[in-house]
């Protein structure tokens, strides 16, 4: 006999209005980062028996763009970076914080950097497994590289096709330094980013069989 499936609903820290605001894995099993409004980080521990736990990882009183998710980076020692889109997405955020697991909080997450961007941002990844950068796609068509331990830009950006007002994008990491910036329309981008160099080349382009597509795989689709 199968193994039925358990769903068990989680209830949200109170502090923030029952809300989260965005939401990303760290490097610990069953452990995730997630931003409670107004409030600050949170991590959530699913590793146990029901009741999950939370934990308070550092203060922040600003917004997120929740659709792009929260990059978490293990930094040196007790420490570790969050990174972001930040609301309205015109820019990316890098914060420390202490490292999931640690049993200290600060008052205020330190903001490592802020980066302006020249578009806004309509879809982002998460590196793959051993990287270092996240993927960041920009209204303008712009793929940008965000160290994930600076907040700052790295490499040569990929320039591909002007986002249309409207049109909904998705990126995805297929795994060891390639990803794909994949389209309402089923049309796809797929580049690898060099190791040394860090600058991303095109590998190939084309369009779904299936033609348009509800949402792709990986994160979730962003109006431009």
């Amino acid at each position: 006999m199968s193994a039925q499936a358990r769903i068990t609903a989680l209830q949200a820290p109170p502090e923030g209005g029952g809300k989260i605001a965005a939401i990303g894995p760290t490097d610990r099993e069953a452990t995730f980062v997630a931003l409670v409004p107004g409030v600050g980080f949170r991590y959530l521990d699913l590793s146990g028996e029901p009741p999950a736990s939370w934990a308070t990882a550092g203060g922040f009183g600003g917004e997120a763009s929740g659709a792009f998710g929260l990059h978490y980076r293990h930094g040196s020692g007790a420490s570790a970076f969050v990174s972001f889109v930040e609301a309205p997405p015109r820019s990316w955020a890098c914060l420390r914080l202490p490292a999931a697991g640690e049993p200290m909080s600060v008052d205020e997450a330190a903001l490592v950097e802020r980066t302006s961007l020249a578009a806004d941002a309509v879809a982002a990844c998460g590196p793959n497994e051993g990287g270092e950068e996240a993927v960041l796609v920009l209204a303008s068509g712009a793929v940008r590289f965000m160290d994930l331990s600076t907040g700052k830009s790295v490499g040569k950006a990929l320039k591909l096709e002007a986002v249309a007002p409207g049109c909904r994008v998705s990126a995805c990491g297929l795994g060891g330094r390639k990803f794909a910036v994949v389209r309402q329309d089923g049309s796809f981008s797929i580049a690898e980013l060099g190791a040394a160099e860090r600058k991303a080349a095109l590998v190939s382009q084309g369009v779904l069989a299936g033609g348009a597509v509800p949402s792709p795989c990986g994160q979730p689709f962003a109006a431009a």
